[in-house]
């Protein structure tokens, strides 16, 4: 009988395995949210991130209006996107379940093992650059049986607005 473990254990690919088990995020400012088990309960916790950085920034929060956004900013439908960095790659981030909803601007969060970034773009942003593109759809192929969309890539979208502009 062959014994796949040992040659499992000399392939490359074992060998990118056993170097990633020193993650980038241990020990860092933010292993605490990167650890949170379920992507529901993170997407949860970003939420309350956002609506208290945006308290603490001066803008008015309240709950949503109803269940196509997260949260209330200053009168505005907000949709709340959070991604940690992927691969153990710096700025390296993916934002998802990104859906034609009812809402007027998305904010984009972006946490790497020690900062975090945030921007935001308009529902006409997400119209013009994402919705519609079969580049960016995240589920069912590029013919699209889902109108699900991501965003995928290193670093800030040249669309993304800075938050100071709120």
């Amino acid at each position: 009988m062959t014994n796949f473990t040992s040659i499992v254990e000399s392939l490359p690919i074992y060998e990118r395995w056993e170097s990633s088990k020193q993650s980038i995020w241990e020990g860092s400012k933010f292993q605490s949210f990167r650890n949170i088990p379920s992507p529901k309960s993170k997407g949860s916790q970003g939420e309350k991130l956002v609506e208290q950085l945006m308290q603490s920034l001066g803008h008015k929060v309240t709950k949503p209006q109803n269940s196509d956004h997260d949260r209330t900013i200053n009168g505005h439908k907000v949709e709340i996107k959070v991604s940690t960095t992927w691969n153990e790659v710096l700025n390296n981030w993916t934002w998802q379940q990104i859906r034609d909803q009812d809402y007027d601007r998305i904010i984009f969060v972006g946490i790497n093992p020690n900062d975090i970034q945030v921007w935001w773009a308009t529902k006409d942003d997400i119209r013009q650059y994402i919705l519609g593109n079969n580049s960016k759809r995240q589920h069912a192929g590029k013919d699209g049986g889902q109108e699900l969309y991501w965003i995928q890539g290193a670093g800030r979208q040249d669309w993304f607005r800075d938050l100071d502009t709120f």
